[in-house]
């Protein structure tokens, strides 16, 4: 590079003669500032309550949950709200959830007792709907209907076990007051029928709530 003197200003020329990069610019671009990279904006979702999305899961801050992991939380808060709540005996009732159908099985004392149960199940945030199944049987006879249940439940269970087309099913039991409920899973609608006509037949039962899943 040639540096020439010019007064008491210094120039330095580039090698072949080259104009140098301040030269080469026009006087519209002289005072401009430098092009600067456009950055691409930035997004942020806020964890906002959980919105529905396709069916059978939950989007909540860009993660999504099975409906099976919701469920479990309604059945998981509906049962700690009937521990807070005095006017329940919460441990003979149970919870059971299913796409956000809470239903409320068991034995209470006093209508009034049922029916706080259902409040406190409708009060909890999430729940599509409440399903009370409760029986009130009074304290005096808790025991004598318990021993009942127990003996209808044991009969009924060894009547399904003894069935040659319920094999391949795979049943529970629950018996309350008489009524017998069925849950677990049935290979086909027949099976499941069947699985009903079986546990009416036993003796003491008054009615089969038949909740079999195919």
């Amino acid at each position: 590079m040639k540096v020439s003197r010019i007064g008491a200003t210094i120039v330095a020329l580039s090698p072949l003669g080259a104009a140098p990069a301040w030269a080469q610019m026009t006087p519209a671009t002289q005072n401009q500032p430098p092009a600067m990279e456009k950055v691409p904006a930035q997004f942020t979702i806020p964890d906002a309550k959980a919105i529905q999305g396709t069916e059978g899961t939950i989007t909540k801050g860009g993660k999504t949950a099975t409906r099976e992991g919701t469920d479990s939380w309604l059945t998981f808060k509906t049962k700690l709200a009937l521990l807070a709540d005095e006017r329940v005996s919460s441990n003979d009732v149970s919870v059971k959830t299913v796409k956000g159908v809470i239903t409320l099985h068991g034995k209470v004392a006093s209508p009034a007792d049922q029916q706080a149960a259902e409040e406190i199940a409708r009060m909890i945030e999430g729940q599509k709907k409440v399903v009370n199944q409760l029986t009130v049987v009074p304290t005096a006879q808790r025991k004598i209907v318990d021993r009942q249940d127990d003996q209808i439940v044991t009969d009924v269970k060894k009547a399904i076990t003894t069935e040659a087309s319920l094999k391949k099913a795979s049943i529970d039991v629950r018996a309350e007051k008489g009524i017998v409920t069925l849950t677990g899973k049935a290979p086909s609608l027949v099976t499941s029928v069947r699985a009903s006509e079986v546990a009416r037949r036993v003796a003491g039962v008054r009615a089969v709530r038949n909740e079999l899943a195919l």
